[in-house]
């Protein structure tokens, strides 16, 4: 395992809403891989206060996104991490964190799909605690839903 402190991990605001959907752009083009955020979904993450960024002096090198109903119920919308700075735990790292802070919100419940075929995802998911719930289709394509219940004992 790679050495994360070299990096400043930070909450995510909408400054950084452009750097997020060029990445997404740029880097999201299979959708069996992983699906593209849309431009509101990427909003209201950066708007919730729950989402954090791994960087590496003033770029950002990976992301979680997400966000929380006002029935304490979050979503993590994407967990993403440049491929030039993957095997840092970056995934990992940024995911316990929006955890913790959805939790901090009273979020009890999370959900977050993820590809079948992305083995690293749905480990890194269930080392966190993550349950698979069921497989849907979403835009053509197959997409795990996973699950993690009581977010508050993250505290």
């Amino acid at each position: 395992m790679k050495d994360i402190s070299k990096f400043t991990c930070k909450l995510l605001s909408s400054n950084d809403f452009y750097v997020i959907t060029d990445y997404e752009r740029l880097h999201l083009c299979n959708k069996e891989e992983c699906l593209q955020s849309s431009y509101g979904s990427i909003d209201r993450c950066l708007s919730s206060g729950c989402s954090i960024g791994y960087f590496m002096d003033q770029m950002l090198v990976g992301y979680t996104l997400a966000n929380y109903t006002d029935f304490t119920v979050g979503y993590i919308e994407k967990s993403f991490v440049l491929p030039s700075f993957r095997g840092y735990q970056i995934q990992m790292n940024s995911t316990e964190q929006v955890l913790k802070l959805l939790a901090d919100h009273g979020v009890k419940d999370v959900y977050t799909m993820v590809s079948p075929c992305n083995a690293v995802s749905i480990s890194n998911l269930e080392k966190l605690g993550f349950k698979f719930l069921r497989k849907i289709m979403v835009n053509g394509v197959d997409r795990n839903i996973m699950f993690y219940s009581d977010a508050t004992d993250r505290r």
